[in-house]
């Protein structure tokens, strides 16, 4: 380290998330000066686990252990005894979506399809079509993320290739019979709303195709963590000088080393500052935080990469606190015609709805009713996944809005009803990343118009004459460097 003796080089951490908490453990390990900054009165960032009452807790943000194998996350909850075995999804039968929507009637099994308007679940023949749509939607999407489909030139918006992919799949499935066709459309939409939630881009238009290959799963299947994910947090977090409710409003850096300033007035010094906030925060302030401006390159990363919005919406829909309706997936298939799938492609999935005006525009961004156990295996809640714009307007509406959507929702998908407890006025829990002006949003994607460089560019660390002396340890942390300091051993 530079500096030469332990605690002679003081370090300013901006966030408690996973990322600052786990820079401040390697750091404290040679520096005895690390001082963590954090806006809210928590530690954990997007972890965030809630108890519900008379339930369990639950995770409004980060949920599972994505990939077993040499996965940093893993080996810090296997060395906390917070693996949740039980929960184990292995990776086998989960390579193509192809396979998995293979066979309606299995499926049906573990998910029932209710269409817009219909008082019964979808048939299994109707059924197939729709979910052979979604396959080919999921499984092009891998192709992409393998790249394995050839771009003419440079790179295009991944739903320019979906529209193309969309017509070739329409003509196979459907044939000319419109009532194929209209099976494509409603499955191919669940996908793209599916997939919003997966990659957490606004629309598959704003995603780039080529971007879509930047990303690597560790493999081997999900694992989810005893007691919440934010324990892992908590764990990581113990022994370190955390100041809570200090919210960042300006960073100088220069020759002589940084000054930090909170909105409360108080001001922190340090020989540097790793700044751990989401990308979402970066984009809303780098203007008006950084004492001088951040470098071109820097700026123009910032402003290029994506980052989404994806939020949870809990109902607890139990007749009575000991009760659980069957652990079924209730998944919704909205009223699609061809113009409206092309549509909404480009602006949030709207389809034309008599019924508009009365209807909460926004619900028709969910895509299913999800049975999630609490954490402790008490039982589960159902929860819906809702992304973009209409994640947004989510968060902007009241308590009792949300009551009213749900009964909209049994009013658009009348097959609904027959689930156990669904005719309840469910209480309702839900996330808030978007507006959280401490997060706004969720997690990156790879925009179109951004590239591998922007990712470089926004992880690497900055000094007074532009001289690099190395590297950051966690991905997307910026770090600022005083002038004097000129190696790290």
């Amino acid at each position: 380290m530079p500096g030469g003796a332990s605690g002679s080089f003081s370090v300013l951490i901006i966030g408690a998330g996973l990322s600052g908490l786990s820079a401040a453990r390697v750091l404290r390990k040679e520096l005895a000066n690390v001082t963590i900054l954090e806006g809210s009165g928590r530690v954990g960032g997007r972890t965030h686990t809630v108890e519900v009452p008379d339930f369990g807790n639950v995770e409004m943000g980060a949920t599972w252990i994505h990939g077993v194998k040499n996965n940093p996350v893993l080996k810090l909850a296997k060395e906390a005894g917070l693996l949740k075995e039980s929960s184990f999804l292995p990776a086998k039968g989960r390579t193509t979506r192809e396979e998995a929507y293979a066979d309606a009637q299995k499926l049906n099994v573990k998910m029932r399809f209710s269409e817009e308007g219909q008082s019964d679940a979808v048939k299994l023949d109707e059924l197939q079509i729709a979910m052979s749509a979604a396959a080919r939607y999921g499984d092009f999407c891998c192709q992409c993320e393998e790249g394995k489909i050839a771009l003419q030139g440079s790179d295009v918006p991944f739903g320019e290739l979906l529209q193309r992919e969309l017509l070739e799949t329409k003509d196979s499935l459907a044939g000319g019979d419109p009532r194929k066709e209209e099976l494509v459309y409603k499955g191919w939409m669940w996908a793209e709303r599916l997939q919003r939630a997966i990659d957490g881009f606004h629309t598959s238009w704003h995603a780039s195709a080529t971007g879509l290959t930047f990303y690597k799963e560790y493999g081997g299947g999900d694992m989810r963590m005893i007691g919440g994910y934010q324990n892992i947090s908590k764990m990581l977090a113990d022994g370190l000088d955390i100041r809570f409710n200090c919210v960042v409003s300006k960073v100088k850096w220069g020759a002589d080393g940084v000054e930090v300033t909170c909105t409360d007035g108080q001001k922190f010094e340090g020989d540097c500052v790793i700044i751990s906030v989401s990308l979402g925060v970066l984009k809303a302030t780098h203007e008006t935080l950084f004492d001088p401006p951040l470098p071109i390159k820097k700026r123009d990363a910032i402003e290029r990469m994506g980052f989404g919005v994806v939020d949870k919406i809990f109902f607890d829909t139990r007749p009575h606190k000991s009760s659980f309706p069957a652990a079924r997936d209730e998944s919704l298939l909205w009223g699609t015609s061809r113009e409206d799938c092309e549509r909404a492609s480009v602006h949030p999935i709207r389809p034309s709805d008599p019924n508009g005006a009365k209807q909460p525009k926004w619900i028709r961004g969910l895509y299913s009713l999800h049975p999630e156990d609490s954490i402790e295996d008490n039982g589960h809640l159902h929860v819906s996944w809702i992304s973009g714009s209409d994640a947004l307007e989510m968060e902007g509406a009241s308590d009792a809005e949300l009551q009213s959507a749900w009964e909209h929702l049994l009013a658009s998908f009348p097959a609904l009803k027959n689930v156990e407890g669904f005719s309840n006025s469910p209480k309702v829990y839900r996330s808030d990343w978007g507006s959280n002006p401490l997060f706004r949003g969720s997690y990156s994607f790879a925009a179109f118009g951004s590239n591998r460089d922007d990712v470089e560019n926004l992880a690497s660390p900055l000094c007074c004459e532009g001289k690099q002396y190395g590297r950051p340890h966690m991905f997307y942390q910026l770090v600022l460097l005083r002038k004097k300091k000129t190696s790290w051993n």
